[in-house]
């Protein structure tokens, strides 16, 4: 896979415009992507000038459908960690030990940072050769 730089779809948008071609752009890929195609082979598939008629020209006259898809979405959206947070039975499922959910694991050490509990970071391991 080779990386892509950014490639310009449209230029001086307004916020609101902005923000419809984003959304319009995330259905479009989210409904006609390979599972896990990433965004510039999806887009080279298909074409950048492709992609550009279709969002923002609407040459397809899909643009209210995406639009309508994206604000049912949002509307829907609940964060599942925050679920997990504010439920007791599911956050008892994440210890450190299965067989003995009491026990505190010596090697997970938190610190606080930015006013938050954060993992204290053990680096990555090198290897010799």
């Amino acid at each position: 896979m080779t990386p892509k730089h950014a490639q310009l779809l449209a230029s001086d948008l307004d916020k609101e415009t902005l923000i419809r071609y984003i959304d319009r752009f995330l259905i479009y890929y989210i409904r006609t992507a390979d599972r896990l195609q990433r965004t510039a082979p999806w887009v080279e598939s298909l074409g950048l000038d492709h992609v550009r008629e279709v969002v923002c020209e609407d040459s397809l006259g899909l643009a209210e459908e995406f639009e309508a898809a994206m604000q049912r979405h949002v509307a829907n959206y609940k964060c599942e960690w925050k679920g997990v947070l504010e439920d007791p039975d599911k956050l008892s499922r994440f210890v450190s030990f299965v067989n003995a959910p009491d026990a505190v694991d010596s090697t997970v050490t938190f610190t606080e940072r930015a006013g938050r509990k954060v993992p204290v970071s053990i680096g990555i391991p090198r290897v010799r050769s």
